[in-house]
């Protein structure tokens, strides 16, 4: 008999687990293969997401750097699951020269070079799995900066 109600709980644990994963991301893309739009489907909600173009993203969806002077990098979103937008304003021809992706314990994953006259970089996580990974800013002044982005 007890047996009986372990297994029961164990069956509705894993039935609530199963139900509570209920977000998934959809995407739309144009003629070109260019990401146009993302939706955020809820399937056990009693609302839905509106879907947000990439044009209508705003100032404050991106989640801003600590940088020196006024140099200005923000990055959207955190944690990602497909694609991770960043945008910086930089003072004293100050310039980003690469960006580069690495996992967690220092793998490389991959560069972004000649970055010199880009204000902003899209880097796509959609094909790498779940963990950290390491974002390098190197500029040309020989200075870099590195942060985290987690991979959903």
């Amino acid at each position: 008999m007890t047996s009986k109600k372990l297994l029961i709980v164990l069956l509705l644990a894993s039935v609530v687990q199963l139900y509570s994963q209920d977000k998934t991301i959809e995407f739309s893309y144009d003629n070109s293969g260019n990401q146009t739009e993302r939706k955020l489907i809820c399937i056990n909600c009693s609302t839905t997401t509106a879907s947000k173009t990439l044009t209508e993203t705003t100032e404050e969806d991106f989640i801003p750097l600590e940088t020196t002077q006024s140099d200005q990098i923000t990055y959207y979103p955190n944690p990602v699951q497909e694609e991770l937008y960043l945008k910086w304003e930089l003072i004293d021809n100050k310039k980003v020269t690469s960006i580069t992706v690495f996992t967690s314990t220092g793998t490389f994953i991959r560069s972004y070079p000649n970055t010199d006259e880009l204000k902003l970089q899209t880097i796509h996580f959609g094909s790498l799995p779940s963990g950290v990974y390491l974002v390098m800013m190197q500029f040309n002044d020989g200075n870099e900066k590195t942060f985290k982005i987690i991979k959903e």
